[in-house]
């Protein structure tokens, strides 16, 4: 049975063994390992783009597009995620529901921000940076669907390891 992704605090899966490639993965990151060097994070990367590379690689779309296909290649692979996850905001005790939404939340672990833009600019990693912090996350993945290849749109942050 596959199930499409849903919005807010509803974690989605399809009740199918994920790809082998995206297991491990996943197995590592929930079981702790996510403590590791950057360089083991790089792999991560490297399997999550080869995954997602399908998502409507083609430049000049509306991010929403790629966002909408970013989330039916997750739903395909049967990968869990969560969608436009609201952020709130603590301050001094005060829960400021600011309207931060995260795109996705990957095995409840990865932060996912979609973009389609002509180039990354550093207020795009700025709020990647300020979601995983605001959220406790470690692992971001900020995906720029605006380029010829993925690849070179895609950008790693880990809290801890970058500056």
């Amino acid at each position: 049975m596959q199930m499409v992704g849903v919005r807010n605090d509803q974690l989605v899966t399809g009740g199918l063994p994920m790809t082998d490639h995206l297991e491990s993965l996943f197995q590592s990151l929930a079981s702790g390992e996510n403590k590791c060097p950057p360089q083991r994070h790089r792999e991560h990367k490297g399997r999550i783009e080869k995954s997602m590379s399908t998502a409507l690689n083609k430049p000049g779309l509306l991010e929403s597009s790629y966002r909408k296909s970013f989330y039916r290649e997750l739903s395909i692979r049967h990968i869990p995620f969560q969608r436009e996850l609201p952020l709130p905001l603590n301050y001094k005790g005060l829960r400021l529901d600011c309207g931060y939404r995260m795109d996705a939340v990957v095995a409840r672990q990865i932060v996912v921000e979609v973009k389609s833009v002509v180039a990354l600019a550093p207020i795009h990693e700025a709020q990647l940076l300020t979601y995983l912090k605001i959220g406790g996350y470690r692992l971001g993945l900020l995906i720029n669907f605006n380029v010829l290849v993925l690849k070179d749109g895609i950008r790693r942050k880990i809290v801890g390891y970058d500056n």
